[in-house]
């Protein structure tokens, strides 16, 4: 897709500067525009000559693991719910009593698996906790 035509001619980049740069200095440049959302190193060095900032992202590796047991708990929860309404749907069309006491136990055995993943999560958020009180 071919770039818009600016209507502002004085917003136009017209004048090429050339920079010999060494390796440590052009690498530091291209550390900067990978972290940023800068399009090119061209962009990076106009945005530091107009004293612009320069916003960064950093991604904390470290939480990634947190992150998928955060995950597997929620989809865990989940199915646990699934599961909790299709016995419900099992004990309100059963016509023995029975078969309801059967259902209701059923149910109170997801119900102790919903408190166990609860307790899951309350130790992520400790971890997660901790991490983020400790910086």
């Amino acid at each position: 897709m071919p770039k818009r035509k600016s209507s502002d001619r004085e917003s136009l980049l017209t004048h090429l500067v050339g920079v010999r740069l060494n390796t440590a200095l052009y690498t530091k440049l291209e550390k900067i525009q990978k972290e940023s959302y800068s399009q090119s190193i061209g962009e990076v060095i106009r945005n530091i000559l107009l004293n612009k900032k320069i916003t960064c992202y950093y991604k904390d590796r470290t939480m990634d693991e947190p992150t998928k047991e955060l995950i597997k708990v929620k989809n865990e929860l989940n199915a646990i719910g699934v599961n909790i309404n299709q016995i419900t749907n099992f004990f309100h069309t059963a016509d023995v009593p029975t078969q309801k006491v059967f259902f209701a136990l059923k149910v109170a055995e997801q119900y102790n698996l919903v408190k166990e993943k609860i307790e899951d999560l309350k130790r992520l958020l400790i971890e997660m906790h901790n991490k983020w009180s400790a910086e």
